[in-house]
């Protein structure tokens, strides 16, 4: 009986080490979650340095998103987002209901490339994001209704 309980409480102590990891961790792998997910849905090179999401108390940070134009346009950032800072209700975000209490929005760059043909690199995000969009199944119950906003803060 006592090796049992020696043996519990070990798994005990390592079942808490892993979730404190865990809990140390989440900005991080959520971060990567977003690049990983940003990238596949433009199709375009992006770089995130921090994301930092508190559901439980209605907040979302990014810290420099960089979004890359593609190799026909030259490469370079097509757009460079210094910081979006989002404080919403989260009871309404659970009725599906979008009421932001402060949007801070902080536009560092936007590179807007046209080619010799005449074609924008906004048209080829354009283009890319709606064929994303068609291979999701997305539908009006996926969608949330916005219903405010309090204040904005825009630095361009």
């Amino acid at each position: 009986m006592k090796f049992l309980l020696k043996w519990a409480f070990r798994l005990f102590l390592v079942l808490l080490v892993l979730l404190a990891v865990l809990a140390l961790s989440f900005d991080t792998l959520v971060t990567g979650f977003a690049e990983k997910k940003l990238r596949k849905q433009t199709g375009l090179e992006v770089r995130l340095d921090k994301l930092e999401l508190r559901p439980w108390s209605g907040r979302a940070r990014v810290e420099k998103l960089v979004v890359y134009n593609p190799a026909e346009f030259g490469g370079g950032p097509l757009v460079d987002i210094s910081e979006l800072h989002v404080e919403y209700d989260p009871a309404l975000a659970k009725e599906r209901r979008l009421h932001l209490h402060l949007l801070r929005f902080h536009l560092a760059e936007l590179n807007i490339v046209i080619s010799r043909e005449g074609q924008s690199n906004l048209d080829g995000v354009r283009r890319a994001v709606e064929k994303a969009r068609r291979g999701e199944r997305f539908s009006r119950t996926n969608a949330l209704e916005f219903v405010g906003l309090d204040m904005l803060n825009l630095t361009l």
